[in-house]
C-alpha cells in the first residue's frame, strides 16, 4: 500500500514523547534531538539532524527515493501546511519553545538517491495558529481533502510492475484510490480470488503502519472509510475493495 510522506507525517512520526518528557529551554531541546539523530521514521527514511543558528530551528530528513514529490511541496507549501493536523503534545511543545523565543520553524527534505530537496517555512502566525489550535484548518474533511490533493500531485505512480495507482478521490464516505492492473502480467479473476486476503493486508496496514495510521487517522477524522478500487487495463473489468470506518 503506497502512501505519499507529506510534511505533517514527517513531523508526527517523531517519537518527541522520550525527548520532551522534561521542560528544556530551546538550545536545550534542539541538543537532545540532536544527541538521536539520525532518528529512525521507518520506510520514508531518517530524521537526520536538528539545526538552530540563533533565528531558526529547522528539521533535516533524509528521504528514501519515491517517498516525496518535491516539485508539488516547493510549489504548494501552503497546501502542505493546511495538512499540520491534530499534532501531539511533543509537537506542540516544540513550537510553545520556538515561539517564546521568537525564532522561526522550518523542515528541509532531502531524497538520498538524487539529492533533490524541499524546504517548508513557517510564519510566526501560523506556528501560533498550530500551537493554539492544533491545526492551520479546522474542518477535519478540507485537511483531508488537502492530503488528498498533495497525493494527486505525485500520480500516477507504478506501485509495482503492472499495477498503476493513477487517482485518489473523495466519493461519498469514503476515500476511493484507484489502480488501473496489466491483465497481461496480472489475472483479474485471481486478483478476485484473493480479495479477502487483500482486505486484511489493507486493514493490517491502516491500524499499524506508522505512516499509514496517521493516513487513516486524517480519514476516520472526517468521518470516512477507504476504498481500493482495481480497473483491468484491457478489459475494463474492476472490483473494489471496501474498508468501512469502523473497520480500522
Amino acid at each position: 500500500m503506497r502512501i505519499f510522506i507529506t510534511v505533517h507525517l514527517l513531523f508526527l512520526l517523531l517519537p518527541f514523547k522520550s525527548v520532551m518528557a522534561q521542560k528544556f529551554e530551546l538550545e536545550a531541546m534542539v541538543m537532545e534531538l540532536q544527541k538521536v539523530c539520525p532518528m529512525s521514521i521507518g520506510a520514508a527514511g531518517e530524521l537526520e539532524n536538528v539545526e538552530f543558528d540563533g533565528k531558526n530551528v529547522v528539521f533535516v530528513y533524509s528521504l528514501n527515493e519515491g517517498m516525496m514529490n518535491f516539485d508539488a511541496i516547493q510549489e504548494n507549501p501552503d497546501l502542505i501546511k493546511v495538512m499540520m493536523a491534530n499534532p501531539n503534545d511533543g509537537v506542540r511543545r516544540v513550537f510553545g519553545l520556538v515561539l517564546d523565543r521568537g525564532c522561526g520553524f522550518g523542515m528541509r527534505m532531502i531524497e538520498k538517491e538524487t539529492g533533490k530537496s524541499a524546504k517548508v517555512m513557517f510564519k510566526k502566525e501560523e506556528m501560533e495558529n498550530i500551537f493554539k489550535t492544533g491545526s492551520l484548518e479546522n474542518d477535519p474533511v478540507k485537511i483531508l481533502e488537502a492530503k488528498i490533493a498533495v497525493d494527486n500531485m505525485q500520480l500516477p505512480f507504478e506501485t509495482e510492475e503492472g499495477v498503476m495507482f493513477t487517482k485518489t478521490e473523495l466519493a461519498g464516505d469514503y476515500v476511493v484510490h484507484k489502480y488501473v492492473v496489466d491483465e497481461s502480467l496480472y489475472s483479474f479473476d485471481a486478483l478476485k480470488d484473493i480479495k479477502s486476503e487483500l482486505k486484511k493486508n489493507y486493514i493490517t496496514a491502516l491500524t499499524t503502519d506508522p505512516v499509514v495510521k496517521n493516513y487513516a487517522r486524517l480519514c476516520k477524522n472526517a468521518g470516512k472509510g477507504v476504498k481500493y478500487q482495481y480497473v483491468g487495463a484491457e478489459s475494463g473489468d474492476e472490483f473494489v475493495i471496501e474498508v468501512s470506518i469502523d473497520e480500522f
